[in-house]
């Protein structure tokens, strides 16, 4: 499993916001909630608000776990993947969760 936080662009990110980036899990590990772990370890030990990420709208799995986290979309990025046959589905879609105290 491999997730990084940062708190600059991609996205215009305020006070109080973390945007997560590149959250990958090794195909072997997939389906056995390490990404749901680290992401809620995350949310829960680190003093930001809300968190934002973005994945490809392709990626189900992701959108799922993502999901069942309280992440919701708040936007659709307008670029496409490059390098796979572009269609709709490909799209960029942009999930926040807002996180209060003893929220988790």
């Amino acid at each position: 499993m491999f997730a990084k936080a940062i708190k600059t662009k991609p996205v215009p990110i305020e006070s109080g916001q973390c945007y997560i980036e590149d959250v990958a899990t090794s195909p072997s590990h997939r389906k056995k909630g390490v990404a749901h772990a680290v992401i809620t370890h995350l949310m829960q030990h680190e003093p930001y608000s809300e968190f934002i990420l973005e994945v490809y709208q392709i990626n189900k799995g992701a959108i799922s776990v993502y999901e069942s986290l309280g992440f919701e979309t708040y936007s659709m990025g307008k670029e496409k993947l490059w390098f796979i046959n572009l269609s709709e589905n490909q799209r960029k879609q942009y999930m926040k969760r807002s996180v209060r105290a003893n929220s988790l």
